[in-house]
């Protein structure tokens, strides 16, 4: 169906214009009429017609001043022109506007209009024809470039081309910068395919002397020059800049973090080749979480931590190794992991020793967060009805400690007052917890509070400081902060991981 509005300030001529032929057998939809051509314009804006029948003398707003402004914003409508024999200079001015028919009301009948109709019919159908091929053609002309960009990022990964043969290859790719110096970023954001992230980087990146030349995987590769810029405070000012942009827009744009890699500043023969190798392994660094990963800020090599080689030290799979000691110790060593950001690989390969020691089968976890939780669901698993792994032993004062502190981590609790409760002096209460539990009271009391947030994270969106006040942390900066070292997160990228 064709929409249709029609348009006079006579309401008998609508009437009869409604009432002269069956509008739908004919494959028109009346959509409603107007008075005058203001009027029409706000109908126009709002039902988006497609065919516009209008009187040209009314007041408010005549008919040639409807037909200028519909044409100006939709040149696409089509008008029929309504006019008497004596308006022909008024007609002469609608048809050069733009309109495509015109009517003389003293001849119109049934037999006239539906004629009349049937030539806008031809010209609207062809014009949609003619729209719909120049769609076609972009679509193609677009997969065309995005085709040419995918080549030109393979050919300029592979090899570390001269300056002047990046030049060139990039010039004949459609790519118009210089990239004397320049810079690489690669993204990717969480179970998003590269297919619906490309367009957002692609939006991105114009006017920003950047270009996405495509995919490799799921993550999408983009090139930044510098070669206007010759102050080195200036580039890496604009390489921060746009890296912490493009996570917000793929934030905004997909509701999703991302994780971003950025290569350092690079120059001379081979410049993009170490860029593009600088910002795809940094982005491997995702393995730790959705955030920004700067090659320069790369550790060049490192041990593991004292606490992940500890734990790899247990081995043997014994259930009297399950304690709160193991419990603590596995947190330090998650904790000190992400601090020291050690290359993925090498702490795929201590959690595969871990895995073989403690029995824990299934396939190797892709990120960090995915080992903590299978270490903490397989191999800490003797647990109380509270969650916390049960002790084969100890001291049982510090035991009631323990079960009074998961009971009450939310209240405003002291070492004086849990000292009270298990009728201990609170230095020696100090002591004693630090001898069994391997960790501090202030530490354990903070851990039980950081434990309770993140099952609630997982669970519900109600406000992170709702989560802070209810879990006994009073200052809710402090909170974050504490809870970012923990996990080396914030509460809300852990928030929306775990969603």
């Amino acid at each position: 169906m064709i929409k249709t509005l029609i348009v006079d300030d006579d309401f008998l001529v609508r009437m009869f214009l409604k009432q002269i032929t069956d509008w739908e057998s004919a494959g028109f939809s009346l959509i409603g009429d107007a008075c005058n051509g203001k009027e029409a314009i706000s109908v126009i804006e709002k039902e988006t017609p497609e065919l516009v029948i209008t009187d040209l003398s009314m007041p408010v707003m005549d008919g040639v001043s409807l037909i200028k402004r519909v044409k100006e914003a939709s040149p696409d409508i089509c008008i029929v022109v309504l006019s008497c024999h004596d308006e022909f200079e008024y007609v002469k001015e609608a048809m050069r506007l733009g309109a495509d028919e015109y009517l003389l009301k003293n001849d119109l009948d049934e037999a006239v209009l539906l004629k009349s109709l049937e030539s806008v019919r031809i010209k609207i159908n062809k014009s949609a024809e003619i729209q719909q091929e120049k769609i076609e053609l972009q679509r193609l002309a677009k997969k065309g470039t995005e085709l040419v960009l995918q080549e030109l990022l393979e050919e300029l990964s592979g090899t570390p081309y001269s300056m002047e043969e990046q030049r060139r290859l990039c010039s004949s790719s459609g790519v118009p910068f210089k990239f004397r110096r320049c810079a690489a970023v690669t993204a990717t954001a969480g179970q998003i395919a590269g297919s619906i992230l490309q367009p957002v980087c692609e939006q991105y990146c114009r006017n920003k002397n950047a270009v996405c030349l495509g995919r490799i995987g799921q993550s999408c590769c983009i090139l930044l020059d510098f070669s206007d810029l010759c102050s080195q405070a200036e580039q890496w000012e604009r390489l921060n800049t746009f890296s912490e942009g493009l996570k917000s827009c793929i934030l905004n744009y997909l509701n999703t973090e991302a994780a971003i890699g950025v290569s350092g500043i690079n120059g001379g023969d081979g410049g993009i080749c170490a860029a593009l190798g600088q910002a795809r392994l940094a982005l491997k660094y995702r393995f730790y979480g959705y955030r920004i990963y700067r090659f320069s800020d790369l550790p060049a090599a490192g041990r593991l931590p004292e606490e992940a080689e500890s734990l790899l030290q247990i081995q043997a799979y014994k259930p009297e190794n399950h304690d709160e000691k193991l419990y603590r110790l596995g947190r330090s060593a998650f904790v000190s992991l992400r601090k020291t950001l050690l290359h993925p690989d090498r702490v795929r390969e201590w959690f595969s020793a871990l895995s073989k020691n403690f029995a824990i089968e299934g396939e190797l976890p892709e990120t960090l967060e995915r080992m903590e939780e299978v270490w903490f669901s397989s191999a800490v698993s003797m647990k109380n009805e509270e969650g916390v792994p049960e002790k084969s032993g100890g001291n049982r004062a510090i035991s009631q400690a323990v079960t009074y502190i998961r009971k009450h981590f939310h209240e405003p609790i002291s070492l004086s007052k849990v000292a009270a409760e298990v009728h201990l002096n609170a230095t020696y209460l100090s002591y004693l917890f630090k001898q069994e539990m391997g960790v501090n009271f202030s530490d354990y009391l903070t851990n039980c509070r950081l434990d309770r947030i993140r099952e609630l994270l997982k669970e519900s969106n109600r406000p992170i400081k709702e989560y802070a006040a209810a879990a006994g942390f009073q200052d809710y900066r402090n909170f974050c902060k504490l809870f970012k070292k923990e996990t080396g997160m914030r509460p809300a990228e852990y928030r929306n991981l775990k969603k």
